[in-house]
């Protein structure tokens, strides 16, 4: 599938014991998975510097662009 999102396409975003899993609405199905070192326990989407996905956790904090 492409990783790509057009302006205004939707994705959630769901945090898990060993990462995060981001779905299509449209579709209902997840098109990319991140498996981390520990449990994502929040997620943030910023769009200031071009869209950013922040994820943090017990193990620190990343940014995914």
């Amino acid at each position: 599938m492409p990783s790509h999102r057009t302006a205004g396409s939707a994705v959630l975003a769901a945090e898990t014991a060993s990462g995060l899993s981001l779905w299509d609405p449209r579709t209902g199905r997840p098109f990319r998975s991140l498996i981390t070192a520990a449990p994502v326990t929040s997620i943030v989407h910023t769009t200031s510097a071009g869209h950013q996905l922040h994820i943090g956790g017990s193990a620190g904090l990343a940014a995914l662009t």
